[in-house]
């Protein structure tokens, strides 16, 4: 993507609408979508696909400042005021000069919040599914702008949507975090956090911390190895509980040192006190009653309903683990782990390919040991594809309300995946065959 951002006075960020191939030879419906778009009091520029470098033609939109300050104040947006205290307060387009940075209108929100308030406003643009249906393009109803004309279209409307970038502003970023991989080097968070936002500023924060925090363990690290004895190996030498010991009170210190840097950061945001606004997702389907506390219209999908989905969830979802455990124990008797012969996962036909000068045996001068625990990685991985989209599948079936639950929801299947299906043979090695060194093969092999 080379088109890049043209400063022009009094306008902000330009947010990219690219078309579909189906959808860009079609006028009536590139000329709707302009209109409605323009509605909202948004300016709109028609470019070619080969601008874009894409399939499709498309739209850049931006917005006046006078449009977005009406945006920040409807939303509620939290300014810091212009005083010596710096306090923030809800914005007001009539208090506008009680704010910091009012002298320049062209850097008053960040990129961050100029992106963030187009978005809302193109997500708000109102459109006819009939009209849209006569041009041949099937769109549901009660969606998002955005959300519809890319996600619930057929067919599709939108191939992508986007923020184009600030080309100076990125290459001033690119720079500092290539100069913040010198230790003595200092991260400039706060232009991540003007430019991408407090969620990617923390990750980047939290990188360098991280980053920084384990010179220490390195030191430890190099010093063990120096005192090592001669003769001795990671499996005897006298120095590898203490420095075990050292990486665990360095683990706690971690967190706690993290936590209040995380601190200092959102305080100076002004973002410990920010709730994050309870994002609906457009999927999110019911009966429309009445809320009990306000009265207004709501959606209302019954909580007996959702958990007999979680059981179907559960029925759908525990034939692929199970599937996982096979091809576990299948690896663990290929390479000899599993070595009591009364076990119920022992198979003698398979472990006998482990036995000293067998093909999988520790002695093979070929590294055949290794073929086993790569080809249960590669079976895993592709186990691991085929559950992501089932998991995926089943947690929209269970009509989640909110993008945070739909989350929770999945990150609780894919968990369960990844202790079944990659750190069960761990702690089944570590903990009940009490092998290290093939513990430490199956870590080579996994990772």
């Amino acid at each position: 993507m080379r088109i890049e951002r043209k400063v022009v006075m009094d306008r902000t960020s330009t947010y990219a609408m690219v078309f579909s191939h189906d959808c860009s030879d079609n006028e009536n419906v590139l000329e709707y979508v302009k209109k409605q778009v323009q509605r909202q009091h948004l300016n709109c520029d028609t470019v070619s696909h080969k601008d874009l470098l894409l399939p499709g033609s498309g739209i850049l939109v931006t917005a006046t400042f006078d449009r977005l300050a009406k945006q920040a104040e409807d939303e509620q947006m939290e300014k810091q005021l212009a005083d010596e205290n710096g306090y923030y307060r809800k914005f007001s387009v009539n208090r506008f000069s009680d704010f910091k940075g009012y002298q320049n209108k062209n850097t008053f929100f960040t990129p961050a919040e100029e992106g963030r308030l187009l978005h809302n406003l193109l997500q708000s643009v109102s459109y006819e599914p009939e009209i849209l249906k006569g041009f041949g393009f099937h769109v549901e109803h009660g969606k998002l702008f955005l959300d519809a004309l890319e996600d619930h279209s057929k067919p599709v409307i939108l191939e992508s949507t986007f923020l184009l970038h600030e080309t100076d502003k990125l290459n001033k970023i690119n720079k500092q975090l290539w100069a913040s991989f010198l230790p003595w080097k200092e991260l400039s968070v706060n232009t991540i956090r003007d430019y991408f936002g407090e969620d990617v500023a923390l990750y980047f924060a939290w990188m360098k911390f991280f980053g920084a925090f384990l010179c220490y363990s390195s030191i430890a690290g190099l010093i063990m190895y120096i005192l090592r004895p001669g003769d001795a190996s990671i499996d005897n030498d006298p120095y590898v509980p203490l420095f075990s010991l050292f990486m665990a009170v360095w683990g706690v210190l971690f967190l706690i040192f993290w936590q209040r840097k995380c601190s200092e950061h959102t305080f100076h945001w002004h973002s410990y006190q920010v709730l994050k606004k309870e994002e609906l997702r457009s999927e999110f389907y019911g009966n429309v009653r009445p809320h009990p506390v306000t009265g207004m219209p709501m959606i209302y999908f019954p909580h007996w309903k959702r958990q007999l989905r979680y059981l179907f969830s559960l029925l759908v979802t525990i034939p692929v683990l199970l599937l996982g455990v096979l091809v576990m124990i299948l690896s663990l008797n290929l390479n000899g782990y599993i070595k009591d012969k009364d076990s119920p996962v022992y198979i003698s036909y398979l472990a006998a390919f482990a036995e000293p000068g067998g093909w999988f045996a520790s002695d093979n001068p070929y590294y055949g040991y290794m073929l086993p625990v790569v080809g249960h990685s590669l079976i895993i991985f592709v186990i691991n594809q085929l559950y992501g989209k089932i998991a995926k599948w089943c947690t929209d079936c269970e009509n989640h309300r909110d993008v945070h639950s739909w989350h929770n929801s999945l990150v609780v299947k894919r968990v369960l995946f990844e202790c079944t299906d990659c750190f069960l043979p761990l702690f089944y090695i570590a903990f009940y065959q009490f092998d290290v060194e093939a513990l430490r093969n199956e870590l080579i092999g996994l990772f």
